[in-house]
């Protein structure tokens, strides 16, 4: 039997993806090109994707200009870990211009599709597919609609479809007795770059592992024990030479906050889901989602063929079956997830694997025979029936019109390639001529349905440089304006992209290199989501990726720190801040246009504390009177107790509380029945109206207790937006039951402001209709005498920091008495603490989420140092594992050896490489016109 020769013309094979890679990307996104749009989207890509950017953009030109690269970051939130410089398609973007990311960010992308093809080329060397299968492979691969938009949601999740083929490629390369070097650094590489995808290529790969044993002929079942084991030291291996990227940033996600709104246990999708199977498998286009497949008609079409005859010997069909098993139960959105909310984000694996089983398949000559004619004909009926004949029956629900030309288009063009399938064969005897003609006619349909999609959908994308416009006009810029030279943290109510209403804030002081409060991260630890929630804090836990706010509660902002508030700002039109300033806050001046307040109750990076109350015995007071107690005392866990050795130990009794229960009355309402403890509301933004008189010298908060919003049959579906608002200002809390949110969540507080004497209406807003139940309604008076008292004690024992970088932070702290030192820094364990040049040991989760330790009576040096051990932990493990890499090649010769001649003396030995026949040299298959060459392993 001849056997297919090794690619050649591998040059010219790459110059002919390239030029078609362009024309088609042109094509996909020529809507985008001819409206100057960038790929940022208004959500994701902007809010993280772009900012990220723009993080690593500082951190190079910090590293460039010899202070290091910041290992630490002031910006994010209240402190986080920095991204490491590990994707070089994100460091290419933060290369562009200030005023170009957007372009940089759009450029990377490409880049990312354009280098997922040549992985796809090389994974197709590597199983002996030839130039025309391996063309037409990668740009299905990098068409797919899964791929396409993914790439316009979160651009750094294309990088997985860079790996994921070299990965597959390196199980290939060990099982034909090659050196196994490609899977090790491809394990490496796919952790160093996001451990997440990571994750779910690993589940992808061991299935495949296993299955691949036997593609190559190999039976003995200790060989197969063996076979797993060197996967397992291989596997091992390369996930500790990827320790020093992502150790650190592991080990802080697994103390994340990791709660979802959404249940994950049900069984099956609902059926809509799976009436629209033909329609998700063929893609209706543009769609912000994860759940469209979405494979170019042509691979669609005939990946059926080899579907009709699974063999073991034939993996890539195997996985491509198991793994459309798998989008068949949520089940397995959940498993790839990591075992949180239902998410298809895996779907890269599926979308390689449909691929090259179509690749593979993609003999023109082969494909004439009968049975594969009616093959295709008939799984082609199926499509039109499944998509275009169920949505005008009216099953699948409606389709636009712009959908219907998507779906129609591909499906006219799939008909018309089988067509040239059919009659090529007979009309043109060049094989060269007819691989022109189907690569052309898969590039020009993928063109012109993408355009049609798009059509009408950009604007949900910033064009070029709007984002730099709205970046200057940010109000954050007096933040980075002001003068002082100490440690301080700012807060504001107007982000970018939104007015005193809770939902998520971009990142924007990442740009602005401003300290906040403020922080759109996976990150964001466990303990400071349940510090927010045990203190009834719903904008900083109302999803787990983000803490926005802190409602501006007198008793918070002296927690963190905060020094200034930024308030109103002429220059972009939001001039109703000023009044969102919390108490204690004075006019300090105007900078570059905006009105900034300052503090007068300063407490810099921390304070120091006289007293202590263990945990249990915080819990036992009310949200409100924790706020208080935070100001008196310092929360200790109860099992750390023992690490304490100063100051004295109160209960929750010995806590001075102020807070005053204010009477009200229900004056109005608008689209809302009150029936007690009830509210139905029978319309959107309905209102109850509640009249209050006499609070004064107070802060005014409106609670609930228990809330639920309940459907028709009394159970509890939450997911509502609600808000409170008087003339002067509003305050919002969020319920929503998207994958992201923290779960369970059925109190609320909302900050209504200081006033020094107030009279008059509180409206209560409800965004959406439906019977809003709950255990208790009310509002409290937070005198502020009671802050001022134990605010003043605090701030005499304030951290003054004299100076502090990413590494380093020093400064004085004047004792009056024995007790303990909090630091406002969330606890990730990597932070030292010296006073006095001596390293403390610090009590974790003091104050539910920070830092503290003891502090003897007087005036103390403190210095806080970044600590490096666990890097260099991560540095050492990495070494241990390119020692262990390197040993495992070494001592694998032999076996490899073996292997090789195993594979040589059996039918699936590779021919020797021999000079190609001119006349033989196709420019699109490498294999002879005249005749099919079989392929490797059939």
């Amino acid at each position: 039997m001849k056997k297919i020769r090794p690619l050649h013309n591998t040059g010219t094979l790459l110059l002919t993806y390239t030029i078609l890679f362009c024309i088609l990307m042109a094509g996909i996104f020529a809507v985008f090109i001819m409206e100057g749009r960038s790929f940022v989207n208004h959500a994701d890509a902007y809010d993280q994707g772009y900012f990220w950017t723009v993080e690593m953009k500082n951190n190079i030109r910090s590293l460039l200009a010899g202070d290091g690269y910041p290992l630490w970051s002031w910006d994010r939130g209240l402190g986080l870990d920095t991204k490491l410089p590990i994707d070089p398609f994100m460091i290419i973007a933060a290369l562009f211009p200030a005023g170009s990311i957007e372009l940089g960010y759009s450029v990377a992308i490409l880049l990312r599709l354009y280098f997922a093809g040549i992985a796809f080329i090389c994974f197709c060397k590597v199983v002996k597919l030839d130039n025309f299968q391996a063309l037409l492979g990668s740009l299905f691969y990098v068409s797919a609609t899964w791929v396409i938009n993914v790439s316009l949601i979160q651009g750094q999740f294309i990088d997985i479809l860079i790996v994921f083929p070299l990965l597959a490629a390196g199980v290939d390369r060990i099982c034909q007795g090659k050196s196994p070097w490609l899977f090790i650094l491809s394990v490496a590489l796919a952790m160093s770059l996001n451990y997440y995808l990571a994750y779910m290529a690993a589940i992808g790969i061991i299935i495949y592992l296993v299955l691949r044993y036997f593609h190559y002929g190999h039976s003995a079942i200790g060989n197969y024990m063996l076979y797993i084991i060197r996967f397992i030291l291989y596997g091992t291996a390369g996930i500790m030479i990827s320790a020093v990227f992502v150790f650190i940033t592991i080990r802080t996600v697994l103390g994340a906050s990791t709660g979802s709104g959404r249940d994950t246990t049900q069984l099956l999708y609902d059926t809509a889901f799976y009436m629209t199977t033909g329609l998700r498998l063929l893609s209706r286009g543009y769609a912000f989602s994860y759940t469209n497949i979405g494979i170019p008609v042509l691979a669609l079409i005939v990946l059926f063929v080899p579907m009709a005859k699974p063999s073991i010997r034939h993996t890539h069909v195997l996985m491509s079956l198991i793994m459309l098993a798998m989008t068949c139960f949520p089940f397995f959105g959940s498993m790839f997830n990591g075992f949180g909310y239902v998410s298809n984000r895996w779907y890269f694996m599926l979308i390689f694997f449909l691929t090259w089983t179509a690749a593979e398949h993609l003999d023109l000559d082969k494909l004439t025979n009968v049975w594969r004619i009616l093959l295709m004909l008939f799984w082609w009926g199926v499509l039109v029936f499944t998509t275009l004949g169920l949505s005008y029956l009216d099953v699948t629900g409606d389709m636009s019109l712009r959908e219907a030309k998507f779906v129609g288009g591909n499906l006219a063009a799939g008909f018309v390639m089988i067509l040239v399938i059919i009659c090529g064969r007979f009309f043109l005897k060049s094989l060269r001529a007819r691989q022109a003609i189907i690569t052309l006619a898969v590039v020009g349909t993928l063109m012109l349905v993408w355009t049609v999609s798009f059509q009408g959908k950009t604007d949900f994308y910033f064009l070029n440089g709007e984002v730099n416009g709205q970046l200057i006009s940010s109000t954050q810029r007096a933040g980075s304006q002001i003068e002082d030279e100490g440690f301080y943290r700012i807060d504001q109510v107007d982000w970018i992209n939104i007015s005193h209403k809770a939902d998520q804030p971009v990142n924007e002081n990442l740009w602005w290199r401003n300290n906040t409060i403020y922080l759109y991260d996976s990150k964001l630890p466990a303990s400071l989501t349940e510090f927010n929630k045990l203190l009834g804090n719903n904008l900083g836990y109302s999803k787990r990726v983000y803490m926005q706010s802190n409602g501006n509660r007198m008793g918070m902002d002296f927690m963190y720190g905060i020094k200034y508030f930024l308030g109103n700002d002429p220059l972009n039109g939001k001039t109703e801040s000023s009044d969102y300033a919390g108490y204690g806050f004075s006019p300090y001046g105007e900078v570059d246009g905006v009105e900034v307040f300052r503090n007068k109750y300063d407490a810099g990076l921390g304070f120091t504390y006289d007293a202590f109350i263990p945990e249990k015995e915080f819990l036992k007071l009310s949200r409100l009177e924790r706020e208080q107690a935070l100001l008196q005392a310092v929360v200790i866990p109860d099992l750390s107790l023992d690490a304490v050795n100063y100051g004295k130990q109160l209960t929750a009794q010995d806590i001075k509380t102020n807070i005053q229960n204010v009477d009200y009355s229900i004056v109005k309402t608008t689209g809302v029945e009150v029936d007690g403890n009830t509210f139905t509301a029978s319309q959107e933004d309905a209102v109850v109206s509640l009249y209050v008189e006499g609070v004064k010298d107070s802060q005014l908060v409106v609670s609930f207790d228990g809330l639920r919003r309940l459907n028709d049959s009394g159970e509890d579906i939450g997911d509502f937006h609600l808000w409170c608002a008087n003339d002067r200002l509003s305050s919002a809390a969020t319920n929503s039951k998207n994958n992201q949110t923290i779960a369970g969540i059925v109190d609320y507080d909302l900050n209504m402001g200081y006033y020094d004497d107030f009279s008059g209406t509180l409206r209560i807003h409800f965004s959406d209709p439906g019977t809003y139940t709950f255990d208790k309604l009310y509002v409290s008076a937070m005198a502020g005498s009671n802050y001022d008292e134990f605010a003043s004690e605090r701030v005499k024992g304030s951290y003054r920091v004299s100076e502090y970088d990413w590494r380093h932070v020093s400064g004085t702290v004047e004792a009056a008495s024995d007790g303990l030192f909090f630091i406002s820094i969330p606890v990730y364990d990597n932070w030292e603490v010296y006073i006095d040049g001596d390293e403390q040991e610090v009590i974790g989760d003091a104050n539910i989420a920070f830092m503290a330790v003891n502090m003897p009576a007087g005036t103390h040096t403190v210095e806080l140092k970044y600590d490096m051990s666990m890097r260099k932990l991560a540095l050492m493990v990495s070494g241990a594992g390119l020692l262990l890499a390197v040993l495992l090649c070494i001592f694998g010769r032999g076996r490899r050896r073996r292997t090789r001649e195993y594979l040589a003396s059996s039918d699936l030995q590779d021919p020797p490489e021999t000079e190609e026949d001119p006349e033989h040299a196709l420019f699109w298959s490498g294999a002879p016109a005249d005749e099919h060459v079989p392929k490797h392993g059939q």
